[in-house]
């Protein structure tokens, strides 16, 4: 009788703690309700409004936030010959006046670049790699805002050049994933890099490659949680000169104590979307997105339009295609505009919400106190946003 009384507590008391466990997380779940706005815009440059940029460096240091460089089409969507530019613009918002009151600093990165990753560190927003047309870099700079100046500190170069790359920070380790190393027939990579920005001499570490398809173009968010550093990767695409664009929807982990990647169950349509860790709080934020419809649909007409091309016999097939993506594109209203919660303690996608605005891809969240800002980037095939979404919680 009293071997059952004991059981029917124990049983008892681990209901309630499995309840109490629920309760504590529902709770924590329903009281991340953010306020979100976009009534922060990029200003305007030259007395021509701003269109955006996506794949800039962007991060925050002494209480400014900063967009470096990026790449958009200033003139007209590529499909009606707009050329894509390539920026060496700075643009600085103070975020502690609560204004719209930018600077903005022309021609001051040491290079036109996009498409490279940034975190924001005690020492700077560290700039990672990127592009132009022409080729990759593996170039590092530290960047800081001083003085009403933005400097750039040459770093510790990457072992190999990178673009379309992810990153992020926990405690002193910054994490790269993926991206591909050249513009020439550019290939998704399984590249995945450490670096103690304490430690810099030590440099740029190798690190085991996860279980999944190569990819750029993913989300990486690195957390410190209860004595283990983690990194998660989520989404992306595989792609190269002879491999078939696959829009990726898996999510893995990576903890820096065992070395040891682990697959998470699930369905992430992420590519080209943005993620940051939330402090104090198993929760990382994951904005935008997409399930690869147009990406997929894009890939399809240009590879009709790349067998029909060099037939002149056909051109009036290669017309049709090309007439065929334009009126495909200019229908496009934008990508996934929703946010999501992940909770890295169940490692799952706890709470959805749809947002109000156009969600941008290829680009980055930064978050300053209670203040997320996801900034600028591409809101619509070839076309950028000027508007900083800021989300407070």
């Amino acid at each position: 009788m009293i071997g059952k009384v004991k059981k029917i507590v124990i049983f008892v008391g681990l209901l309630v703690l499995c309840l109490t466990s629920s309760c504590t997380k529902q709770k924590e779940y329903n009281f991340m309700k953010i306020e979100w706005s976009n009534k922060l815009v990029m200003p305007d440059v030259n007395g021509k409004e701003n269109c955006g940029t996506a794949g800039a460096y962007i991060g925050i240091n002494n209480d400014h936030l900063i967009i470096a460089g990026g790449a958009f089409f200033p003139e007209d969507t590529p499909w009606n010959g707009g050329k894509k530019h390539w920026s060496k613009d700075v643009y600085v918002l103070p975020l502690e006046e609560r204004t719209n009151n930018w600077k903005v600093l022309q021609n001051t990165l040491p290079q036109a670049i996009a498409y490279g990753s940034s975190v924001s560190t005690p020492k700077g927003i560290l700039c990672i790699g990127g592009s132009d047309a022409d080729k990759c870099y593996d170039n590092t700079y530290l960047m800081t805002y001083e003085n009403d100046s933005v400097e750039f500190v040459p770093w510790v170069s990457l072992p190999y050049p990178l673009a379309n790359c992810c990153a992020s920070i926990a405690g002193n380790t910054v994490f790269v994933a993926g991206g591909q190393k050249s513009m020439t027939d550019g290939e998704a990579s399984h590249s995945f890099l450490s670096i103690d920005i304490d430690r810099p001499e030590e440099g740029w570490k190798e690190l085991p490659n996860w279980s999944g398809a190569a990819r750029g173009y993913a989300v990486g968010v690195a957390k410190y949680i209860r004595g283990e550093t983690l990194f998660y990767l989520f989404s992306g695409r595989n792609y190269g000169a002879n491999i078939t664009p696959t829009v990726l929807f898996d999510g893995h982990v990576y903890n820096a104590i065992s070395s040891e990647w682990k697959k998470i169950e699930g369905n992430f349509p992420l590519m080209a979307a943005t993620g940051i860790g939330l402090n104090n709080s198993d929760m990382i934020l994951l904005a935008g997105g997409t399930d690869g419809f147009v990406f997929t649909k894009e890939m399809e007409l240009k590879k009709k339009i790349s067998n029909y091309i060099d037939n002149k016999a056909l051109n009036d097939s290669v017309i049709q295609y090309k007439n065929e993506l334009k009126f495909f594109f200019e229908g496009v209203t934008g990508f996934d505009n929703i946010v999501r919660l992940f909770d890295v303690s169940v490692n799952r996608i706890v709470k959805e919400e749809s947002m109000p605005y156009p969600m941008p891809l290829t680009t980055t969240t930064v978050l300053s106190g209670q203040n997320i800002y996801i900034v600028s980037g591409e809101i619509k095939p070839g076309v950028r946003s000027p508007h900083i979404i800021k989300g407070s919680f």
